[in-house]
C-alpha cells in the first residue's frame, strides 16, 4: 500500500472548519492554535512512545509540523476540512490512535534517509565549558647559580595538581581559553652530606654537614593558571593543541626535609620556614598536547628566593582526568 504522510496537515492544518464559517470562527480557530499544536506534537510523542511510529517516523513528523506551522495558520482561514470538531475533541490517547491509522505502509519512503537530510544540526556539538582534575609532573631546574650549590639535577623535579576548567571562544571550537587553580611543589635534592641555609647576609646558601644526610627544598604554591590553546582536527576537545599562556601563584609553604640513619633507625625530619623564598610567583608557560595528555614548560620570570637572581623552569606532562 502507499504510504501517505498526512500526519502534518492533519494535525495542523484541519483547524478550520466542516462549513463555510464565520470571521467569529476563525479568530477563535486562531486563539487556539498554539492549544491544538502542543497536542499534536504530544500526540506524535505518544505514539512513539507506545511503538505506534519508529524514531525516524517521529523525528521527521515532527519536522514537518515545525515547517508548516506559517502555512497552517493561512490554512485555517482557507480550508474546508471536515474534521474541525473531531480534532477540537481529541484527547492524547485518541491523537495518538489517529497518528497509528493515517501512516500506512509505504515501502518506498525510507525515514531515516529524510530524517538525515532534514536535520542538518544533528551531528552539531554542542559546545560549553569543561571542567577537570588535573595531575603532572615533571623535571625542574634552577636559571642561574646559589652560592656552593650542590644540587641533584635529576632530582629536581616539580609536581602539580588541581583543577582546570576550558572553554570554547568561538563557534567551532578552533581556540579555547583554559584557567583554573592548582597546587605546585617545587622540589629541590641536595647531594648527599649537604643542606640549605640561610647566612648573616639573608641570602640561601648550601652548605656541607656532618651528619651525611639527605635533604630537600619544598617550596609550595598556589597558581592560578590562564592559557589560550589552538585546537586542531575533527574534534576539537580531543585533538592535537598548541598552548600558550601565563601563572601566578603565592607560596604558602617551604620546608627543608632531611633523611638520615640514627641508631639503626631510617629518620625524617622536617623544618619549617621562610628559606628567603620570594611570596609571590609569576611566569610563562606553552603547551603542546593530544586528548587530555599536554606537554609543559613554565618558566618562573621572578627570582625564587630573595635577594638572588635564580628562577626555576620546569618541563614535563600534565595529565586531564
Amino acid at each position: 500500500m502507499k504510504k501517505t504522510l498526512i500526519l502534518a496537515s492533519l494535525l495542523v492544518g484541519s483547524i478550520a472548519f466542516a462549513q463555510e464559517v464565520s470571521n467569529e470562527q476563525i479568530s477563535k480557530d486562531l486563539k487556539s492554535y498554539k492549544e491544538n499544536y502542543t497536542k499534536a506534537i504530544e500526540a506524535v510523542e505518544f505514539a512513539a512512545k507506545n511503538g505506534s511510529i519508529s524514531q525516524d517516523e517521529k523525528k521527521y513528523i515532527l519536522a514537518q509540523l515545525e515547517k508548516s506551522k506559517t502555512e497552517s495558520m493561512v490554512e485555517l482561514v482557507t480550508s474546508n476540512i471536515t474534521y474541525a470538531q473531531w480534532f477540537e475533541d481529541w484527547d492524547t490517547m485518541e491523537a495518538a490512535e489517529a497518528v497509528e491509522v493515517i501512516i500506512e505502509e509505504d515501502d518506498d519512503v525510507d525515514f531515516s534517509k529524510i530524517v538525515k537530510d532534514k536535520n542538518p544540526l544533528k551531528d552539531v556539538k554542542k559546545l560549553s565549558t569543561k571542567f577537570r582534575p588535573i595531575f603532572g609532573f615533571g623535571f625542574g631546574k634552577f636559571d642561574g647559580l646559589i652560592p656552593n650549590s650542590a644540587f641533584e639535577d635529576v632530582k629536581n623535579m616539580n609536581w602539580e595538581w588541581g583543577f582546570m576548567a576550558t572553554s570554547p571562544l568561538d563557534k567551532k571550537n578552533n581556540v579555547s581559553l583554559s584557567y583554573g587553580i592548582t597546587f605546585n611543589y617545587n622540589v629541590s635534592h641536595l647531594k648527599k652530606g649537604h643542606q640549605f641555609n640561610v647566612n648573616n647576609a639573608k641570602q640561601l646558601e648550601i652548605l656541607p654537614n656532618t651528619a651525611n644526610t639527605n635533604a630537600k627544598l619544598r617550596n609550595t604554591y598556589l597558581t592560578l593558571p590562564v592559557q589560550m590553546n589552538f585546537n586542531f582536527g575533527k574534534d576539537k576537545d580531543t585533538g592535537f593543541k598548541v598552548g600558550i599562556g601565563g601563572y601566578a601563584g603565592v607560596n604558602i609553604n617551604s620546608k627543608q626535609i632531611f633523611r638520615y640513619e640514627e641508631n639503626g633507625y631510617s629518620v625524617k625530619s622536617k623544618y619549617r620556614g621562610d628559606y628567603q623564598a620570594n611570596t609571590f610567583q609569576y611566569g610563562l608557560q606553552a603547551s603542546v598536547g593530544y586528548k587530555s595528555t599536554s606537554l609543559v614548560f613554565k618558566y618562573d620570570l621572578d627570582e625564587t628566593f630573595k635577594n638572588q637572581s635564580p628562577s626555576f623552569w620546569t618541563i614535563g606532562l600534565r595529565l586531564g582526568l
